[in-house]
């Protein structure tokens, strides 16, 4: 597979950039207040598995090791602040990242960090500043992404219910950020091509917990020649509360 490459000079201007940020919070003796952060390997076109590096200002650290796609890691600990965070084939020595961004974290906030695929040769990312309010006793929150580079639009079925009407690909707005209510318990979920019956992805067996917010996404490719990764479905609960 033909690496992806990020233009390393750009990617060590912002680094220099962090740099400056981190020396000058140094002089600082408070504590930064504490966040979470998800990542999740959406990107159908590349690697089976990523690694994401994330530089502070002062140090490098891997965050995620050998993911494999159509996985998140569960929400991890951070300080609140200003991070590049690189991503790269797994076990990759290397500088040539696939592609990479600069986040900004602010405490007592959670996030959720996607990496995906803008088309079969090129690799995205965006960062999502979670609103993770209790749904309540017997409900879940669901929202959805179109992640899949050559999927038309699409209409998403909770159960037998149209949840997501006419979704396209990488339509993020407020209104797609926000989480739709549904009662708490047994379901599933159909991905339709849109105004049509034509299912492109299922999920047969769902079950939404009480309490819990979670995010559905589709992702891969419909046509799958040369080996492409077929468009399937998932869903990733978010319960760092």
């Amino acid at each position: 597979m033909t690496k992806r490459f990020a233009p390393l000079c750009t990617a060590i201007a912002l680094a220099m950039s962090l740099l400056y940020v981190g020396c000058s919070s140094k002089s600082s003796t408070t504590t930064p207040p504490q966040t979470k952060i998800l990542l999740v390997h959406a990107a159908a076109g590349g690697p089976d598995s990523i690694d994401i590096l994330s530089y502070n200002g002062s140090s490098l650290a891997t965050i995620a090791y050998n993911q494999p796609y159509l996985t998140s890691t569960g929400y991890l600990d951070a300080s609140a602040g200003t991070y590049l965070l690189l991503v790269d084939t797994a076990k990759q020595l290397d500088d040539d990242y696939l592609t990479y961004q600069q986040i900004s974290l602010s405490g007592g906030n959670g996030y959720s960090f996607f990496v995906y695929d803008s088309s079969a040769t090129v690799t995205r990312t965006f960062l999502v500043n979670e609103d993770l309010t209790a749904p309540g006793a017997d409900s879940s929150n669901v929202r959805f992404f179109h992640l899949s580079p050559d999927a038309s639009r699409v209409d998403v079925a909770i159960g037998n219910d149209i949840l997501y009407s006419s979704q396209g690909f990488y339509e993020i707005s407020s209104s797609s950020l926000a989480f739709k209510k549904r009662l708490a318990g047994s379901t599933s979920i159909t991905v339709y091509e849109a105004g049509t019956t034509n299912v492109l992805a299922t999920l047969p067996e769902v079950v939404l917990k009480a309490n819990t917010s979670y995010s559905i996404f589709i992702s891969g490719f419909t046509i799958t020649d040369g080996g492409k990764k077929p468009l399937s479905v998932r869903i990733i609960p978010h319960t760092y509360l």
